[in-house]
């Protein structure tokens, strides 16, 4: 049985000892300075408070000072390594990184700031350094802890600096004029931040004046006693008998917020330990899973202006969000197991998988490792296409429909299109993709149920498996079979009707209204000289008749009945009839940036004014689907109509009804 004991950070850090986190045991570090840091330096400023008014009563009272509780800060799980010659001795660290790793961003600071305060030969800079970097060791060794692999290099630099200045030079940072740098999250994040309040506290009182050197002093003593020796974790090492896997899921597989791909990646690298050269599956990991862990050199950057590593980024999935690692082994298992998984089940499920997979040699567990990487450079494809040809406009378009329950057939499609004697042919993709592109779209205009999704499209993977060839026109004949409202494709008339007179508009469909709008934009731009590329997931999707039209759009006869529900065929007034016309496609077009609230919401022309909205659309002349409405002399419900029948010529060659 696992074994515990508590010690304070000191008869943790102070002996030689390396505590490694394996990258397939752990992510990389996720405490922030919202969640946690923030919480953790009160703990520790209040307690140092604590002690320092403690030290001022033990003359009258010695036993003041015992009386002082130590601060606990959780537990840690370890198995020990062997560790051969002149290496300090090693213990992996199963559970507990975050905690390990961000003690040691807090001594590596205090030290920074105690070595400028009191010179790098004062004892409190030498005891710091003990806790933090093993003597007579080199490369990672020196280090007391060492991180995951996405991890090593920012760590590497940061605590090989003798200085905050020797830190930002490693990093390339250019500090500001106070010297400081503020950033929420990351290793460098943590250390920034804790050499910032650590400075406060040994420089200043509590009104910002400076301190002398005694009382700095006094200060920094009761730091060091606070973190190293009354700070408390207990140490869960593990014996022979225990599997440090099993150890893992039970401790962080229930109830507690790892991804279940960071579940899914402990448990196939740890079934591959006994396969591997020395039991370790270290170079399988780093050649076949690492990139889920690394930050790119595109990286995307988040509302702080912080990069975010690709794999990591929260998309929404139905009503919730999820990484997009998390998306792509939900999806990847789904079209590899060709059943429906339940995304909250989807660790449980992959286990269960992954056992029935060939790996009892190490031949076929890279086989299937180098499969799960291929697939997630075409599921990558997915996420990022912004269009520039046939298939990357479809995909393009795909995900603005925001129906994710196409990827396993995507997966299947694009996977057999690579190999060199797979199903489908280079030149059949285009086809296959504009019509699953045509039923979706076709569905959500006429405003079908998508909820029959799941079945519909894991029993179209299915009957494409069957084929021995995927023609072009195989998807076509497939969902063309369909006869109820739950999996019809809608025929050119039903398409019309919707198109003309359904009230599409929704906030929540601004991103599928804009990718309709592109696609007739650019069906529209016939002209050598309109080639140029426009960005459309950076525009504005716009009512040419406001949605609040009463105030400058006078109706005659609000109240009388001059049109039917095209649906029900009921007599609706004139004024429930613009109330819906507004809101359906002839009414919507495309601004390169959002007008102002007065032409927005203002009348079409408006000779008393310096703009209007027929003058301001005649600025968009890389629109055509927008410049080409300010030759209309008016706009009411007929112009909306009209304009709707011209756009649905450009619909329904883009989204075509499959051929018999």
């Amino acid at each position: 049985m696992p074994q515990g004991n508590r010690y304070n950070v000191q008869a943790i850090m102070g002996n030689r000892v390396r505590y490694c986190v394996p990258s397939f045991y752990q992510r990389a570090y996720v405490w922030t300075l919202e969640k946690q840091w923030a919480d953790l330096w009160e703990d520790i400023r209040r307690k140092a408070a604590e002690l320092l008014l403690a030290r001022d009563k033990e003359v009258a009272d010695p036993s003041v000072r015992q009386k002082i509780a130590n601060h606990f800060m959780g537990a840690f799980v370890v198995n020990a390594v062997t560790a051969y010659g002149f290496y300090p001795p090693r213990k992996d660290v199963i559970d507990g990184q975050q905690r390990l790793t961000t003690v040691q961003l807090l001594l590596h600071a205090f030290q920074h700031v105690a070595a400028r305060r009191f010179g790098a030969g004062d004892q409190t800079v030498l005891e710091l350094q003990t806790l933090t970097h093993n003597s007579n060791a080199t490369d990672e060794h020196e280090f007391k802890v060492w991180p995951t692999e996405a991890d090593q290099n920012l760590l590497l630099k940061l605590m090989s600096a003798e200085s905050k200045e020797a830190v930002f030079a490693k990093l390339g940072i250019e500090p500001s004029k106070s010297g400081k740098f503020q950033k929420s999250t990351g290793l460098d994040g943590a250390y920034f931040y804790f050499h910032d309040e650590i400075s406060d506290f040994l420089e200043k009182d509590e009104a910002g004046n400076p301190l002398d050197d005694q009382v700095s002093r006094r200060r920094a003593y009761a730091l060091y006693e606070v973190i190293a020796q009354r700070m408390d974790l207990v140490m869960i090492e593990l014996d022979d008998n225990d599997d440090p896997q099993v150890i893992f899921e039970a401790l962080n597989g229930r109830g507690t917020p790892l991804l279940p791909s960071d579940l899914i990646k402990n448990h196939v690298f740890e079934r591959l330990r006994p396969l591997c050269p020395d039991q370790n599956p270290m170079p399988l990991y780093k050649q076949y899973w690492s990139h889920f862990d690394t930050l790119d050199d595109e990286a995307e950057e988040n509302e702080q202006g912080e990069p975010q590593k690709f794999w990591k980024v929260e998309v929404r999935q139905g009503r919730l969000t999820r990484p997009r690692i998390d998306l792509f082994l939900f999806h990847y298992l789904q079209y590899k197991d060709g059943q429906e998984v339940l995304i909250s089940e989807l660790f449980r499920e992959f286990k269960e998988w992954w056992v029935g997979q060939p790996n009892g040699n190490l031949q076929a567990a890279t086989g299937n490792l180098a499969d799960i990487q291929d697939h997630s450079a075409i599921f990558q494809t997915f996420l990022t296409a912004t269009g520039g040809d046939s298939v990357k406009d479809r995909l393009w378009h795909l995900r603005s429909i925001d129906t994710s329950t196409i990827y396993p057939v995507l997966l299947f499609l694009f996977a057999e299109a690579e190999k060199p004697s797979g199903k489908v042919g280079s030149t059949a993709l285009p086809q296959l993709l504009a019509d699953i592109e045509s039923f979706l779209v076709r569905r959500q205009i006429c405003g079908l149920t998508g909820k029959n999704y799941n079945n519909i499209f894991m029993k179209l993977l299915a009957d494409l498996r069957k084929m021995e060839i995927v023609d072009a026109t195989a998807i076509g004949r497939l969902l063309a079979a369909g006869d109820g409202p739950t999996n019809s494709f809608p025929k050119d008339d039903e398409f019309r009707r919707a198109w003309v007179s359904r009230a599409i508009y929704a906030p929540s469909l601004s991103t599928f209204i804009n990718m309709l709008l592109a696609a007739i934009n650019e069906h529209m731009r016939t002209d050598a000289q309109e080639q140029a590329k426009i960005k459309y997931d950076g525009l504005w999707v716009e009512h040419v008749m406001p949605q609040k039209w009463k105030q400058h759009w006078q109706l005659a006869d609000p109240g009388g009945e001059h049109h039917k529900d095209p649906g029900s065929g009921i007599p609706v007034s004139n004024q429930q009839w613009r109330d819906r016309m507004v809101n359906t496609m002839g009414n919507l077009t495309l601004l390169t940036s959002k007008l102002n609230a007065r032409i927005s919401n203002g009348p079409y022309e408006n000779a008393d004014e310096d703009s209007d909205k027929r003058r301001e659309y005649r600025k968009h002349a890389i629109l055509r689907i927008t410049h080409e409405i300010s030759s209309k002399e008016g706009w009411d419900e007929a112009a909306i109509v009209r304009r709707a029948e011209d756009m649905f010529e450009h619909a329904v060659q883009i989204w075509r009804y499959p051929e018999a």
